[in-house]
């Protein structure tokens, strides 16, 4: 064959699969390796991080969450005490109203609930409402 005869279609065909292959091929190699290395590093930090953490938490003991809610009563109380008679009973009816404000807010909250599992359009607002009006 001539050196400067043109292709053929099968010649070129093949000339455009090689360089494709050749583009391809190694992309095909190194980036799966690449995330098959990533991904080994990401499990080795991994592994380390926890190890750090059990370490810091085995010289770091947590207390219970009983004993700081305990401990919280406790300051509450002596910090109640501290004060006049005429302020602790303000501050206690005011922390009996936010009850009872949670305790309805829970109670319509769960009306809603309820309401919604039955399909019902509108939901009751208060279940309280008419104990509060026969006061």
């Amino acid at each position: 064959m001539e050196p400067n005869a043109p292709l053929t279609t099968q010649q070129f065909t093949q000339a455009i699969w090689a360089i494709a292959l050749g583009v391809a091929a190694p992309w095909l190699i190194i980036l799966p390796a690449w995330w098959a290395w990533e991904r080994y590093q990401d499990r080795k930090a991994s592994r380390e991080a926890q190890e750090l953490l059990r370490r810091w938490e085995a010289t770091h003991p947590l207390e219970p969450e009983d004993e700081w809610a305990r401990l919280a009563q406790i300051k509450d109380r002596l910090w109640l005490e501290s004060l006049s008679s005429d302020a602790r009973r303000y501050i206690l009816r005011q922390r009996q109203e936010e009850a009872e404000r949670e305790a309805r807010a829970r109670a319509i909250l769960e009306a809603e609930r309820r309401a919604a599992r039955n399909g019902e359009a509108h939901p009751q607002e208060d279940p309280h409402e008419n104990r509060r009006a026969r006061r």
